[in-house]
């Protein structure tokens, strides 16, 4: 049976830093361990690192919690601040091509070629004219941003091996020998057609469109949990963590009239706020009142990221021809929204399927089963980086 390394995968968000240490067995990926550690305010932002100190700090203050003991480590640059090009050259070595995009890199680029830090995959050959083309994928992104990642792992103890772009990661656990999401075989839909993949994060909402296993398109929209949570905080009048539980809890579900069951954590968390209401002097409201004025709340900011998400659409049929879309991929930690996938799927009739890595990544720790099967979807891109094959060029 085939192992990878065991490789720690660090994924540097704008609210916490995800570290994982895993290793594919085959096509399978065993995760070891994993620990989350939160960052403070504005120590990264819009996919900077803007305190180098305080994310290192953060890392190891975590790490002394978690028994991980790998030092090598993958991790991955926030997306929106990397440039994805997909760039024609006639058929040649790749030796011969990483020179010559020495030579030609500021035509593709929109920053000066001394700033950047620039990589490239070939991704696939096909016949122009009696000339074999090969595709080629160019990565770019600025080295001061760069930087900061390298600097906030280096100190935190860790020795960078690579350094990813989130698409990719996530891709690599899609891959996964038996990712199979409501009938879906997702690894096939990825490499044979061609998918929208939505990753929702604290801060922002990433949108990458693959073609047959290929980046073909990637946008990033300014909307996040975080605003979603701000959303629900400031209309029901609660701090941050009471509306992060109600968001969790009720998701969209008030857009539908006739979903009016609730579970025994709904009526906690209606007892939780109703408590905190009568402290300030208000009347608790029933829990469909909850249900529906969450969804009102909620359905604004979703549909900022369906809008786009639908620009988005049409910019790429009208590039490729009309081609379908078959998949609307749903990953990351603020896609856990109760009635999102049939919300979006209403919005634009195009089949939409959540993606959680628990169900194919393996982790044999008993006393913590629960907990990762709560968190895997925020697990995700960290789970990817750490199971990365890491080759020399």
């Amino acid at each position: 049976m085939f192992f990878t390394p065991k490789h720690v995968g660090v994924d540097i968000g704008s609210s916490a830093v995800r570290i994982v240490e895993a290793r594919k067995r085959g096509a399978i990926a065993e995760l070891q361990d994993y620990i989350i550690a939160p960052l403070p305010v504005g120590a990264v932002a819009n996919g900077n690192v803007l305190n180098v100190d305080a994310v290192a700090l953060a890392i190891q203050e975590a790490m002394r919690k978690s028994k991980i003991s790998g030092r090598n480590v993958v991790l991955s640059v926030d997306s929106q601040n990397v440039v994805i090009r997909h760039v024609k050259f006639p058929k040649m070595k790749e030796e011969e091509l990483a020179e010559a995009l020495k030579w030609e890199l500021d035509q593709y680029i929109p920053m000066p070629v001394a700033d950047a830090v620039a990589d490239f995959e070939i991704v696939g050959e096909e016949e122009e004219d009696g000339v074999i083309q090969m595709d080629v994928m160019l990565v770019v992104a600025a080295k001061k941003v760069l930087q900061g990642y390298v600097e906030a792992v280096q100190k935190a103890g860790f020795k960078p091996l690579a350094v990813d772009i989130e698409p990719l990661s996530l891709v690599r656990v899609l891959n996964l020998k038996g990712v199979n999401t409501g009938g879906d075989d997702l690894a096939k839909h990825l490499s044979h057609g061609a998918v929208t993949l939505l990753d929702m994060g604290a801060g922002s909402t990433k949108l990458t469109f693959f073609r047959q296993g290929k980046i073909m398109l990637n946008r990033i929209i300014n909307v996040g949990g975080y605003d979603l949570t701000k959303a629900v905080a400031a209309r029901l009048r609660v701090n941050l963590e009471q509306a992060e539980r109600v968001k969790r809890e009720y998701g969209l579900r008030g857009l539908d009239k006739s979903m009016n069951s609730y579970s025994e954590a709904a009526a906690a968390l209606e007892k939780d706020i109703g408590e905190q209401e009568r402290q300030d002097g208000q009347e608790g409201l029933p829990l469909s009142a909850y249900e529906q004025e969450v969804a009102e709340e909620l359905k604004p900011k979703v549909d900022e990221i369906i809008a786009e998400l639908k620009r988005s659409i049409a910019f790429y049929k009208l590039q490729y021809r009309h081609e379908f879309i078959n998949r609307i991929i749903l990953v990351g930690g603020a896609s856990l929204l109760k009635g999102l996938p049939q919300y979006l799927e209403a919005q634009t009739g195009i089949k939409t399927v959540f993606f959680n890595p628990v169900d194919v990544v393996h982790y044999k720790t008993r006393s913590r089963r629960d907990n990762i099967d709560r968190i895997a979807p925020t697990l995700t891109n960290a789970i990817g980086l750490a199971i990365r094959e890491v080759k020399g060029r």
